[in-house]
């Protein structure tokens, strides 16, 4: 090989690797600048979506002092379903999710994330039971939805909670979105699905059942970054 010919090789290598690092620093302030524009604003701009990106993380989901209340008095008592972890060191109980993952724009306009494992409850007098595995947050609808299972039947796909996006209880960076003590609103399709379990729901529909606490973090690399909008079941 020539030396002109190490030369020209050398020149391509380097071209290679200076476009490869724009096309990353491009990805990354893409999603910043839409992520500030969405927390400007309280929300996403309608029609305008974010690079979605897959993320990894891990929540936590404590009831509501007011669930928390109803359901002791009616002899409820929460679990915890693996690899989720029941954590009763502070005044409500908690359940540890320590795998959630997905694919989101980080200006939560799109995407959605899923934990694993679920939550349980048994009624002591009777063993009533209402299981809810799949949690889901669909970010376009700003839902969590789960598949909930009474006494032991089939488990059925469901709107367990509503919540409320923006800068009030969601911090978004270019490489994490974060969420501290988010009220989870009980939706219609929860309420039925305790009722039939216990017979009453925990807190109205509307009323917070739960406050939600976690991250997801980017998974940086190139081929990620395709803006495109991954189907939900």
């Amino acid at each position: 090989m020539t030396v002109c010919n190490i030369r020209q090789s050398i020149q391509s290598s380097l071209r290679k690797v200076l476009l490869v690092n724009m096309h990353r620093l491009l990805a990354t302030a893409s999603t910043s600048l839409v992520a500030c524009a969405a927390l400007a604003h309280g929300t996403a701009t309608a029609g305008v979506v974010g690079p979605v990106i897959p993320v990894k993380g891990a929540a936590t989901l404590c009831l509501t002092a007011a669930a928390t209340a109803s359901l002791t008095a009616d002899g409820v008592t929460p679990s915890a379903i693996a690899p989720a972890t029941l954590d009763t060191s502070g005044s409500t109980p908690c359940v540890k999710f320590p795998n959630a993952h997905g694919s989101v724009a980080l200006d939560l306009s799109a995407g959605g994330a899923s934990l694993d494992g679920g939550l349980s409850f048994t009624r002591s007098r009777d063993g009533a039971r209402l299981d809810l595995t799949g949690l889901s947050a669909d970010l376009p609808r700003s839902k969590i939805t789960i598949k909930a299972a009474v006494n032991g039947g089939p488990p059925t796909g469901i709107d367990l909670a509503a919540y409320t996006a923006g800068p009030t209880y969601f911090v978004t960076t270019a490489a994490e979105v974060s969420g501290t003590s988010v009220p989870l609103r009980l939706e219609p399709g929860g309420a039925t699905a305790f009722t039939q379990a216990f017979g009453q729901t925990p807190v109205a529909v509307g009323a917070d059942i739960l406050l939600a606490t976690g991250h997801l973090d980017a998974l940086s690399n190139l081929s990620s970054v395709t803006g495109t909008v991954p189907s939900h079941a």
